[in-house]
């Protein structure tokens, strides 16, 4: 079934978000990372589960540690 109408921008936002994150990381390490996850707290548990599977799936060169959602958790 395709995306619905609604989901497409949501969609192209999370993209967007993801990018910073990964922009950030790769210039700014874990605080970097971090920094654009505050920045977004109702997307961040979203966001870091993307960029820990890319990690997991060996496609960042220095994943991220357990710091990083320490960091993010949800207080």
């Amino acid at each position: 079934m395709p995306d619905s109408p609604a989901s497409a921008p949501d969609e192209a936002q999370a993209t967007s978000l993801l990018v910073e994150c990964l922009r950030r990381y790769e210039d700014g390490g874990a605080e970097g990372l971090c920094s654009v996850l505050r920045l977004h707290p109702g997307e961040a548990p979203a966001l870091l589960h993307r960029v820990l599977l890319l990690a997991e799936l060996g496609l960042l060169p220095d994943p991220p540690s357990e710091a990083v959602s320490d960091a993010t958790a949800v207080r």
